[in-house]
């Protein structure tokens, strides 16, 4: 990493315009004006390339201010250096952000001495910190988030010095409520409108205090040199997730899918597409999150499967087949041929243009995707349907998966008529009509979710299981929001 300092120093050369070397300095001492350089640097020991970076700064008579935080991929230097030289031709040094001093806090290379001693920032609130550390004995303690550590330096009235203008950080201590105000402010907060019998953060439950990371695979870190990333990739960059204070990943579709909706239809629940490994690889970065005291939530779509996934071929092969029923097949309306012009089933638009039916020609019914034509909805009312997802679910959990990410889970309940049919939507502008109505919060969607907690989680909850899950639901009410995640309704598997 020391072979950056001399790119570093040259973007530097390049892009500061330095002051006269006769100019005085404030305070009245001859040479030029400090400045701040913050240096994004790959695979650094930070202290010693800050001090390899000074010291190379000061031979070439430059009075710059080093800090060196160590992010990856090294690539990222160039781009972070032109940035900050930039900055650096304002007259006043640049200020370091709230932001960028909680990251530092995060990072494990940077404990608070350092903080205090080389940056000349005061620490996180001790308030918050300890609040924090009130979590069971066996779950590692989480570095403070950038966000709370920002919002209680803003509730206390106190900037960190360097994050702000001289005379900038008095003004704001002197405007500001003090630490013991702002400790009491938490706690009645908790008691207003927090996690029921939790006076502080510490008290609420495991996951209202985690922080969840998405990882997009496909553009997260390619190990196979096909250029696209895989669960190898992710393994790989373990350590720096923890050292960003990461609790839980949550990671997007891995599942064997022709890739029509970037992986959301799925053709196989049980395997990995190719595209990113193996299930022995899944394993492994379960295994490695696991040994780091982190959780795996896996992204999971079961209100609709691929058209290409087996419970789908086989329900199309003909009008008698097993698991005709397992969609929703339906022929075309009523005295209109088949496939013509608005002999769709309902007038229902989908979400990705168009009707939201699809004639089938191998069974000679229309059959409904919400989605994209490869999407086709699967019939939560058809109990042999919900028990194979629940399977399916408890399957993933033995194997050490610790929740799911359900893709738009209060779509599952269509308004179905006793006779079998759904109702047209309300036209509001084109052809077709708005169906969300009859499918958005639908009339079982509680008694589903439900359903899946006590078939599905509460056995691992039982057990000491930390599980979480979260629902992704466009379109909710209020009233049905506080439904869905009421702690006494059981709808879902968080805890």
């Amino acid at each position: 990493s020391l072979t950056h300092v001399d790119t570093l120093l040259a973007a530097v050369r390049a892009a500061v315009v330095l002051p006269d070397a006769a100019a005085r300095a404030p305070g009245g001492e001859g040479g030029p004006t400090p400045g701040w350089l913050v240096a994004n640097v790959a695979d650094a020991e930070p202290v010693v390339l800050r001090d390899a970076l000074a010291d190379a700064l000061r031979r070439r008579g430059t009075a710059v201010r080093v800090v060196a935080v160590p992010v990856r991929p090294a690539w990222a230097l160039a781009g972070a250096v032109e940035t900050v030289a930039r900055r650096l031709r304002r007259p006043e040094p640049p200020r370091l952000t709230r932001y960028a001093l909680s990251h530092l806090a995060m990072e494990r290379t940077y404990d608070l001495t350092v903080l205090r001693d080389v940056l000349g920032v005061d620490p996180p609130p001790t308030s918050f910190a300890g609040a924090h550390a009130r979590r069971p004995p066996h779950r590692r303690s989480p570095r403070p988030s950038t966000r709370s550590w920002e919002t209680s330096a803003r509730r206390a009235g106190r900037a960190p010095r360097g994050a702000v203008g001289q005379g900038e950080g008095r003004d704001l201590e002197q405007r500001g409520p003090t630490m013991s105000q702002h400790a009491r402010t938490e706690a009645e907060d908790a008691r207003r409108g927090g996690w029921p019998g939790a006076e502080t953060p510490g008290d609420a439950p495991w996951w209202t205090r985690s922080v969840v990371y998405q990882v997009y695979p496909r553009s997260f870190q390619d190990t196979d040199g096909d250029g696209i990333g895989d669960l190898p990739g992710i393994t790989r960059r373990l350590d720096y997730l923890e050292r960003l204070g990461v609790d839980v990943v949550w990671l997007s579709p891995v599942y064997r899918s022709p890739q029509a909706d970037n992986g959301y239809d799925i053709s196989d629940y049980e395997d990995v597409d190719p595209l990113f490994g193996s299930l022995a690889d899944l394993d492994a970065l379960i295994e490695g999150l696991h040994a780091r005291g982190m959780k795996l939530v896996m992204d999971l779509v079961v209100n609709h499967t691929s058209d290409e996934h087996p419970w789908f071929v086989e329900s199309r092969s003909s009008a008698q087949s097993p698991r005709r029923d397992w969609y929703w097949g339906r022929p075309a309306r009523e005295g209109m041929e088949p496939g013509a012009p608005g002999a769709e089933p309902t007038n229902w638009r989908s979400f990705f243009g168009g009707s939201a039916w699809r004639f089938d020609e191998a069974s000679g019914e229309y059959y409904l995707h919400l989605f994209d034509p490869k999407q086709p909805d699967l019939n939560w009312e058809n109990p042999d349907v919900r028990e194979a997802v629940y399977a399916m679910m408890r399957r993933w959990l033995d194997r050490g998966v610790d929740g799911f990410r359900m893709d738009v889970i209060n779509l599952i309940s269509k308004d179905v008529a006793p006779d079998g049919s759904l109702p047209d939507g309300e036209v509001h502008w084109g052809t077709y009509g708005d169906g969300s109505p009859h499918y958005t919060d639908g009339p079982r969607v509680h008694e589903f979710l439900a359903e899946m907690h006590r078939e599905v989680f509460a056995p691992y909850l039982a057990q000491g299981r930390e599980i979480l899950t979260v629902g992704e639901t466009p379109g909710v009410t209020v009233e049905h929001g506080v439904r869905y995640t009421a702690p006494g309704r059981r709808e879902g598997g968080v805890g």
